[in-house]
C-alpha cells in the first residue's frame, strides 16, 4: 500500500509545501489550478468573511498524503 503527494509553491504565499492534489484548495490562474497553503487559507479567512463571502474550507486530507488509489469522490460541477 502506498501514498502519494504533491509538492508545489503556493499561489499566494511563494511558500514551498506537500499537499494532496485532489483535495487542496486552490485559485485559476491563466486557466490552470494552482494550490494554496494552509496558513494562507487562514490569513484569507478572515478577510472573506469580512467581505460577506463564505470562508475557504479545506477538505479533510487536504494537507496530508493520499492513498494510491486516488480520491475521486467528489465532482465538479457540470460532470
Amino acid at each position: 500500500m502506498g501514498a502519494y503527494f504533491a509538492f508545489g509553491r503556493c499561489i499566494c504565499c511563494g511558500r514551498h509545501f506537500t499537499f494532496h492534489p485532489e483535495r487542496v484548495p486552490s485559485l485559476i490562474v491563466e486557466g490552470e489550478r494552482e494550490p494554496v497553503c494552509r496558513a494562507c487559507v487562514d490569513k484569507i479567512n478572515p478577510v472573506r468573511k469580512a467581505n460577506g463571502l463564505t470562508e475557504i474550507v479545506p477538505l479533510p486530507g487536504a494537507y496530508e498524503p493520499g492513498s494510491e488509489e486516488g480520491d475521486f469522490s467528489f465532482s465538479e460541477e457540470g460532470e
